[in-house]
């Protein structure tokens, strides 16, 4: 009996893990790392904005120690995303204000991997979990 209800159980996690309602987009779990000049970004964002026709919201993860994950964010809409990486200094960051107005924190990398950036990545259909590796070099 208790095996049954077990048994049960777990078809049901799965069944619901997988269910999304019509017209949802389906999500993948995106993780990985972000170094620049061979070595992890301490601490930065990531923000994923979908190239249309790709659909979904703009989606944006922190990057500590060099990684990066989707899960909290409930990963990435499948299709093509232009992607911005910024890095910032972690003293800088650890102290900064968080009210509105606030000044950000001073953005490291050059503007070729975030406000000018061409970087894209393509999130394929059936691909949970799916990892990346962002490498920047000058």
């Amino acid at each position: 009996m208790i095996i049954g209800i077990c048994v049960a159980l777990l078809v049901l996690l799965v069944l619901v893990r997988n269910y999304r309602p019509r017209g949802e987009l389906e999500r993948i779990m995106v993780s990985g790392t972000a170094t620049y000049r061979g070595e992890p970004i301490v601490v930065g964002q990531i923000r994923f904005t979908p190239i249309p026709p790709s659909k979904g919201p703009l989606t944006i993860v922190q990057i500590r120690d060099g990684e990066f994950n989707t899960s909290m964010n409930g990963g990435l809409p499948v299709g093509n995303h232009r992607v911005e990486i910024k890095m910032y200094r972690p003293e800088e960051y650890a102290t900064l204000g968080r009210s509105p107005g606030s000044p950000g924190p001073e953005q490291l990398l050059p503007d070729k991997y975030n406000r000018n950036s061409e970087l894209t990545l393509n999130v394929a259909p059936g691909t949970d979990p799916f990892e990346h590796r962002f490498t920047l070099t000058e």
